[in-house]
């Protein structure tokens, strides 16, 4: 009788194990992504980082022309100011971010928000010059930013981005985006959803839009775990009448495994797929190709943040840290709202694998 049971129930967690692979894999099919890395780097040049960059700016160059006119007529009621902090980085990314930003606007027939470039280095550099008659820019810096001390490049990264931050604005948001990241195809539905929500949480002070999706663990790795335990749950009561819990651990363990192998911005997509919404969960600490501030808290986090980075970012305390360690309430969005392609660091002035590379090798083999 044991020994009935026994291959009854292993039978039973081998056809749940195959159900939902197919689930997935079909999941997988169907719903489409919003990452955005389909769209910035194709397969066929996913090793060569100078033939993606160029692919991106041939393509930027080919449509900002049919864009200006729309960048230079944005909305005066936009609730949304974007500040793009441009640094001489001579890889021409800076034509990237800005073509792509408009268009993510044009193309879902919305006004663009309300654009300005705070640029970091102490004259106007020559990116910067095809942009000046569409543009507002903002000359923050009184040094250049290729100083060859991690240190001083961390403290005046921090220093350059409150400054960004630290003016009038008509808007009820402020959007900081470093000019490495590209906004994904969806950003401008993404935004208003986002926007939506803050509207109705007022607590919230700052929202961070990116993190490298392979050292993600909220909500991924909680929502995984419990999708896989309720779905095993279910299946094992209509099955068996009852939760069976050593089976039920060790096939839900199985299925998390399988779940966890197609990564944290597969179960985003699902999610935005169903509920139409962006979930917000506790900030991690990394990264701020894109935050989006609070107006109304600018002015507080500016002389608070300020103060901090002049006491501790010469110790190598970078700007990142410095926002998630504050008392500021933060959220962090479980998608990435912007792509990142800056292949260099800026602060360890070396060349860097991105996360969206990764991705793209993983699905790829």
């Amino acid at each position: 009788m044991r020994w009935h049971d026994f291959i009854a129930k292993a039978i039973a967690s081998l056809f749940c194990l195959v159900v939902w692979r197919l689930t997935l894999r079909t999941l997988s099919r169907r719903v489409p992504t919003y990452s955005g890395e389909q769209k910035y780097f194709p397969k066929h040049l996913i090793n060569d980082d100078y033939a993606l960059n160029r692919y991106r700016l041939n393509i930027s160059e080919q449509i900002y022309p049919h864009l200006r006119k729309q960048a230079d007529h944005v909305s005066a009621f936009s609730p949304l100011e974007i500040r793009i902090i441009a640094s001489d980085r001579r890889q021409n990314y800076l034509p990237q971010v800005i073509t792509f930003l408009v268009d993510a606007y044009q193309s879902h027939k919305q006004l663009s928000p309300s654009l300005e470039i705070c640029n970091v280095e102490p004259e106007v550099f020559e990116e910067l010059r095809r942009f000046r008659l569409h543009v507002p820019i903002r000359t923050l810096g009184r040094k250049s930013s290729r100083s060859s001390r991690m240190n001083e490049t961390i403290a005046k990264e921090a220093a350059d981005y409150w400054k960004c931050l630290d003016h009038p604005t008509k808007g009820r948001y402020i959007m900081l985006l470093e000019d490495d990241a590209l906004v994904v195809p969806e950003f401008a539905r993404l935004m208003t959803l986002l926007m939506d929500q803050l509207d109705r949480r007022q607590h919230i002070d700052y929202v961070k839009m990116y993190h490298p999706n392979q050292l993600r663990k909220i909500p991924s790795i909680p929502l995984a775990i419990s999708v896989c335990i309720l779905v095993c749950c279910t299946y094992c009561i209509v099955i068996f009448r009852r939760v069976l819990i050593f089976w039920s651990l060790i096939t839900s363990s199985l299925m998390y495994l399988e779940l966890r192998s197609y990564g944290s911005q597969f179960l985003a997509d699902v999610r935005y797929y169903l509920t139409d919404t962006v979930y917000l969960s506790s900030p991690e600490s990394c990264c701020t190709p894109a935050v989006l501030f609070r107006a109304s808290k600018v002015a507080e986090m500016v002389s608070q943040l300020s103060f901090e980075s002049r006491r501790s970012a010469r110790t190598g305390h970078a700007k990142d840290h410095i926002l998630d360690e504050s008392r500021f309430v933060g959220r962090q969005t479980d998608m990435n709202l912007v792509v990142h392609i800056g292949a260099v660091s800026s602060v360890r002035k070396r060349r860097i694998t991105l996360n969206e590379v990764i991705a793209v090798q993983a699905r790829n083999d």
